[in-house]
Protein backbone atom coordinates (compact mmCIF):
# COMPACT_ATOMS: atom_id res chain seq x y z
CA UNK A 1 0.00 0.00 0.00
CA UNK A 2 1.28 3.13 -0.99
CA UNK A 3 1.92 6.05 1.98
CA UNK A 4 -0.44 9.19 1.76
CA UNK A 5 2.72 11.35 2.83
CA UNK A 6 5.75 9.39 2.12
CA UNK A 7 7.91 12.84 2.40
CA UNK A 8 7.24 12.54 6.03
CA UNK A 9 9.08 8.96 6.24
CA UNK A 10 12.35 11.25 5.80
CA UNK A 11 11.57 11.94 9.64
CA UNK A 12 10.66 8.60 11.19
CA UNK A 13 14.01 8.55 12.99
CA UNK A 14 12.78 10.95 15.04
CA UNK A 15 9.46 8.64 16.27
CA UNK A 16 11.51 7.28 18.85
CA UNK A 17 13.01 10.95 20.07
CA UNK A 18 9.21 11.53 21.03
CA UNK A 19 8.94 8.22 23.02
CA UNK A 20 11.69 9.16 24.38
CA UNK A 21 11.21 12.17 25.79
CA UNK A 22 7.58 11.62 26.45
CA UNK A 23 8.46 8.49 28.57
CA UNK A 24 11.35 10.19 30.38
CA UNK A 25 8.47 13.43 30.91
CA UNK A 26 6.46 10.54 32.55
CA UNK A 27 8.61 8.75 34.75
CA UNK A 28 10.20 12.63 36.43
CA UNK A 29 6.15 13.34 36.53
CA UNK A 30 6.32 10.33 38.51
CA UNK A 31 9.19 11.62 40.93
CA UNK A 32 7.53 15.16 41.33
CA UNK A 33 4.26 13.24 42.72
CA UNK A 34 6.32 10.92 45.08
CA UNK A 35 7.99 13.62 46.53
CA UNK A 36 4.34 16.18 47.13
CA UNK A 37 3.12 12.55 48.54
CA UNK A 38 5.65 11.55 50.73
CA UNK A 39 4.37 11.96 54.04
CA UNK A 40 1.24 9.80 52.77
CA UNK A 41 3.52 7.03 51.15
CA UNK A 42 5.28 6.58 54.65
CA UNK A 43 1.85 5.71 56.21
CA UNK A 44 0.46 3.52 53.83
CA UNK A 45 1.07 -0.23 54.87
CA UNK A 46 2.38 -1.84 51.76
CA UNK A 47 2.42 -5.49 51.11
CA UNK A 48 5.68 -7.60 52.62
CA UNK A 49 7.28 -4.70 53.34
CA UNK A 50 5.03 -2.82 55.62
CA UNK A 51 5.16 0.44 56.29
CA UNK A 52 8.28 1.83 54.02
CA UNK A 53 11.37 3.60 55.58
CA UNK A 54 12.25 7.54 54.40
CA UNK A 55 15.39 5.27 52.50
CA UNK A 56 12.92 3.00 50.51
CA UNK A 57 11.39 6.33 49.08
CA UNK A 58 14.46 8.01 48.34
CA UNK A 59 15.52 5.26 46.34
CA UNK A 60 12.67 4.77 44.80
CA UNK A 61 12.85 8.40 43.74
CA UNK A 62 16.45 8.34 42.79
CA UNK A 63 16.05 5.32 40.44
CA UNK A 64 13.00 6.72 38.84
CA UNK A 65 14.50 10.04 38.14
CA UNK A 66 17.96 8.32 37.12
CA UNK A 67 15.52 6.49 34.48
CA UNK A 68 14.06 9.63 33.77
CA UNK A 69 16.90 11.53 33.11
CA UNK A 70 18.94 8.67 31.62
CA UNK A 71 15.55 8.57 28.98
CA UNK A 72 15.67 12.35 28.61
CA UNK A 73 18.95 12.97 27.48
CA UNK A 74 19.64 9.86 25.67
CA UNK A 75 22.23 7.99 27.66
CA UNK A 76 21.66 4.50 28.30
CA UNK A 77 18.61 4.09 26.90
CA UNK A 78 17.90 0.67 27.11
CA UNK A 79 18.92 -0.34 30.36
CA UNK A 80 16.61 3.18 31.21
CA UNK A 81 13.98 1.56 28.97
CA UNK A 82 14.56 -1.64 31.03
CA UNK A 83 14.20 0.03 34.68
CA UNK A 84 11.30 2.63 33.23
CA UNK A 85 9.33 -1.01 32.60
CA UNK A 86 9.84 -2.51 35.80
CA UNK A 87 8.71 1.00 37.80
CA UNK A 88 5.22 1.03 34.94
CA UNK A 89 5.09 -2.71 36.16
CA UNK A 90 4.53 -2.36 39.45
CA UNK A 91 3.05 0.89 39.63
CA UNK A 92 0.47 -0.48 37.31
CA UNK A 93 0.07 -3.68 39.40
CA UNK A 94 -0.69 -1.47 42.53
CA UNK A 95 -2.36 1.22 40.99
CA UNK A 96 -6.30 0.22 42.14
CA UNK A 97 -4.88 -0.56 45.84
CA UNK A 98 -2.99 2.58 46.79
CA UNK A 99 -5.09 5.36 44.23
CA UNK A 100 -3.81 8.43 46.62
CA UNK A 101 0.13 7.17 46.67
CA UNK A 102 0.27 6.10 42.68
CA UNK A 103 0.19 9.17 40.60
CA UNK A 104 -1.50 8.06 37.18
CA UNK A 105 -3.88 5.39 36.11
CA UNK A 106 -3.35 1.94 35.21
CA UNK A 107 -4.02 2.62 31.66
CA UNK A 108 -1.35 5.11 31.65
CA UNK A 109 1.11 2.66 33.00
CA UNK A 110 0.65 0.27 30.13
CA UNK A 111 1.44 3.27 28.00
CA UNK A 112 4.78 3.53 29.58
CA UNK A 113 5.17 0.28 29.35
CA UNK A 114 4.40 -0.35 26.05
CA UNK A 115 6.89 3.00 25.48
CA UNK A 116 9.55 1.95 27.09
CA UNK A 117 9.60 -1.92 25.59
CA UNK A 118 9.12 -0.02 22.10
CA UNK A 119 12.33 2.06 23.00
CA UNK A 120 13.79 -1.33 24.06
CA UNK A 121 13.87 -2.90 21.04
CA UNK A 122 13.97 0.15 18.24
CA UNK A 123 16.57 2.37 20.36
CA UNK A 124 17.38 5.57 21.57
CA UNK A 125 16.47 7.49 18.09
CA UNK A 126 17.62 10.65 17.09
CA UNK A 127 19.69 13.43 19.40
CA UNK A 128 20.89 10.36 21.89
CA UNK A 129 24.15 9.93 23.22
CA UNK A 130 23.90 6.15 22.82
CA UNK A 131 25.83 4.33 20.40
CA UNK A 132 23.82 1.88 17.83
CA UNK A 133 25.54 -1.79 18.09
Amino acid sequence: MLNTFPQLLTYSFFAPTLLRITAALTLLFIVWRMQQTKEQILATELPIIGKPATWMILLSMALTGLAGVGLFLGYYTQIAAIVGMVIALKHGLFANRYPKVIPLSKAAYIFLFVMCLSLLLTGAGALAFDLPL
